[in-house]
Order: C-alpha cells, then sequence, then structure tokens
C-alpha cells in the first residue's frame, strides 16, 4: 500500500509511514450515512405517520373496515350434535317393507274403490302399534355413575314408492312398487284387496303390466337399462300358479333388444306389445310370439285401443309435379291386419286419440272423428289453434 502523506510503498501491516512517520490506518475511516440521506429519513417517517393517521380517522366509520363479532350459531350446533343417547337395533327386514308396501296399496284400492273410511280406523290403529318414539336419556343431576338403561329404538323403513297401478275390468290390481332392495315390485291383488303374491324385478324397470280379463294371467313388461344396449322383456304369470308357489308359474319369457312402449291385452286375451320398432302379438307360451306389424315410417302408433290398434304412417306420393309427404291413418287388426285407412292429407297430425270405435285426428284448427272403418264420422273447424277436447262429446256441437 501507499502512504497518504508521502506515497512511499509501505507494508500494509505497518502502523506508521517509515519514511515520514505518519499513521497508515485511520480509525474513522469507517463508513457514515450523509446529512442528505439522514434528511430524507426523517421527513419520509413523518410522511408515513402522517399519512396513517390521515387515513386512519378518514375510514374509522367505514363498514368494510369495521370488524363485526360473529355470534355463535346454536341452531347449526344443535343440528350438528352427536346424538349418545339412543340406540337403533335391528336392520330393514323383508317383513316390514312387506307391511308397508300392502298398506300402500291398500290406500290405493280403497281410494279407487271408495272405502276409505271404513279402514281409516285400523290402518291407525295399526300405525300407532308400530311405530316406537325415540327415548331421550335424561343426565344424572346427581353425579353417580350409574349407568342409565337405553330403550331400544328401531329404524325408520323407507315406504315403498308407488310406481304404477293397473286395474282390469274385475276390480283386480296390480301395483308396480319401488324400494331400497329391488327396482321394481309388483304386487297382485284381488277385487277384495287381498294380496295374491309378488313378482320382484332387480335387473330392470317395469314399464307396464297387464291383467287378462278372465283374472287367469299376469303380464310384466320390463327394460333393462344397465347393458350395452337396451334389452325388454315380457313375461306371462300364471296367477294361479303363482299363489300355490307352483313350479312352471312363469308360462313364457319374450326378449328383444329393443325398447318396450306399451303392453295391451285385448278382448280375445291377445297379448300385444308395442316396441320401438315393431308390434309383437306374446303368445301364452314361448312358440306363439309373433311380429305382426312393422313401425318404419310410423308417426305416431298406438295399441292402447282392446278393439283394435292404429298406426300414423308417413307416405310419399309421386305427384306430376314434385313429391309430395300425406299422412295416412291405417287400422289394423290383431293379427297385424291391414282392415281399414283414411287419408289424412298433407297437414302433420297434432295428437291422436282413439276410444271404443272412434278415432279423433288433431290436426290443429280442424278435428276430424273417423270409426274403426276409416270413414269419417265428424268434422269440426276453430279459428285457433286446438289444444285439448273430450272425446265422449263426438256427437256433441262441442267437442274442444
Amino acid at each position: 500500500m501507499k502512504c497518504r502523506n508521502c506515497h512511499t510503498e509501505v507494508n500494509e501491516n505497518e502502523q506508521q509511514c517509515t519514511n515520514c512517520g505518519a499513521p497508515l490506518h485511520n480509525d474513522n475511516d469507517e463508513p457514515t450515512i450523509g446529512r442528505g440521506l439522514v434528511i430524507f429519513i426523517v421527513i419520509g417517517t413523518i410522511f408515513l405517520v402522517g399519512f396513517g393517521f390521515f387515513y386512519y380517522f378518514n375510514h374509522m366509520h367505514d363498514p368494510k373496515y369495521t370488524l363485526t363479532s360473529i355470534e355463535p350459531d346454536s341452531n347449526l350446533a344443535e343440528k350438528n350434535a352427536v346424538k349418545l343417547d339412543t340406540i337403533a337395533l335391528d336392520t330393514l327386514n323383508k317383513d316390514s317393507l312387506d307391511k308397508e308396501e300392502a298398506k300402500q296399496a291398500e290406500k290405493v284400492l280403497n281410494s279407487i274403490r271408495g272405502k276409505r273410511n271404513k279402514h281409516n280406523s285400523r290402518s291407525n290403529k295399526e300405525e300407532q302399534d308400530e311405530e316406537v318414539a325415540p327415548v331421550t336419556v335424561p343426565s344424572n343431576p346427581e353425579g353417580g355413575n350409574t349407568v342409565p338403561d337405553v330403550a331400544p329404538i328401531a329404524p325408520t323403513v323407507s315406504k315403498p314408492r308407488v310406481e304404477k297401478i293397473e286395474v282390469n275390468k274385475n276390480g283386480y290390481m296390480a301395483v308396480v312398487t319401488k324400494d331400497s332392495v329391488y327396482k321394481s315390485v309388483v304386487s297382485l291383488y284381488s277385487n277384495k284387496g287381498e294380496l295374491l303374491f309378488k313378482s320382484y324385478v332387480s335387473n330392470g324397470y317395469v314399464i307396464d303390466t297387464e291383467i287378462s280379463p278372465d283374472n287367469n294371467y299376469l303380464v310384466i313388461g320390463e327394460v333393462d337399462y344397465s347393458k350395452t344396449f337396451t334389452e325388454s322383456t315380457v313375461k306371462v304369470i300364471d296367477v294361479k300358479k303363482a299363489i300355490k308357489a307352483e313350479e312352471g308359474s312363469l308360462i313364457n319369457t319374450f326378449v328383444k333388444d329393443k325398447l318396450l312402449v306399451n303392453l295391451k291385452i285385448k278382448e280375445n286375451s291377445n297379448i300385444l306389445a308395442q316396441y320401438s320398432d315393431s308390434i309383437v302379438n306374446i303368445g301364452y307360451t314361448d312358440k306363439n310370439n309373433k311380429d305382426i306389424y312393422t313401425l318404419q315410417n310410423a308417426y305416431i302408433a298406438d295399441i292402447e285401443n282392446s278393439r283394435y290398434s292404429f298406426v300414423i304412417k308417413k307416405e310419399e306420393q309421386n305427384d306430376i309435379i314434385k313429391l309430395k309427404n300425406t299422412y295416412v291413418c291405417i287400422i289394423i287388426n290383431e293379427s297385424g291386419n291391414e282392415i281399414a285407412r283414411y287419408n289424412i292429407g298433407e297437414t302433420t297430425p297434432k295428437s291422436v286419440l282413439a276410444k271404443l270405435d272412434s278415432i279423433v285426428i288433431n290436426l290443429g284448427t280442424e278435428l276430424v272423428v273417423i270409426n274403426q272403418n276409416g270413414w269419417i264420422r265428424k268434422k269440426y273447424n276453430s279459428a285457433k289453434e286446438i289444444s285439448r277436447y273430450d272425446i265422449s262429446r263426438i256427437y256433441d256441437n262441442s267437442l274442444v
């Protein structure tokens, strides 16, 4: 290093210069803060403190910056309170489900037959006997160590939900219910309200049921959506054998990989099943199943009438100038043979309804009533769009 006084090269470990004797190291050479920086720091601190007080006094009453104490929700605490004073014994069993299902069916039957009041007292008494009130264990105010007796509580049984009811002309009733165990349960009741037997469905859903006019057969239509394709099954059950739990009560099972839409037992006891692509005559044995009508280009199809079925189809007619689409109503018998037809025209039918020997076609502002032979019985024109009508008043001037 060089001496700051004489600029002579000296050893940096020396304390004084060997040439001039000046001290080489000054103890006051430590870094110091300049005066300007000190002034800046002081002024900045004063400014920040002043701005803080100014901001506080201007926002001290602002609700956005005001803390609000939150009261505990006592209701929430009660809802989430752990109940340690009750014990649930036993699980849902089949008998309890059967009782609940029988009650539901009995109520429906009584409402249909107008005898609800006759059974109200008995039903209420049975419900009171079966209900068990929960028992609350009181605390021990005396501080004793005795463990109080805890009364068991029967678990709540989920009531079966009624999905569909079918009643034949003799008063026999098929009730389709759904519970926590099976997807569908079909219960058959006599015209006296007696449970005859049950059929349980675990894989599919019951779409429709039919009871034969002689009460000897029950037809069940199921659809299974669990597979990669839709599979429909129609089962024919011999009621007498099913009541006795005999083998062979299931006399016919017809499976088709198309969607089942409707079931109907006709006047001569033929069983018709309407699928998305065809109408099938279901026999009372496996050998008698037969496709009777293909629903190609079908716009509307209906098998619900007990005497006949009809299909509204769209047909192309080759006119001289252009091709035009027309609609035709085709009436078929139980064998699928065409017995009559009615040319509707180019207007698209809004809806079609059949009852007994009359078919009402709604064309928007016009109603056309034809019989089962395809002859026009009546026409009704309206200045406005027809939204609903009463088919039972076809002989009046006020269909709508």
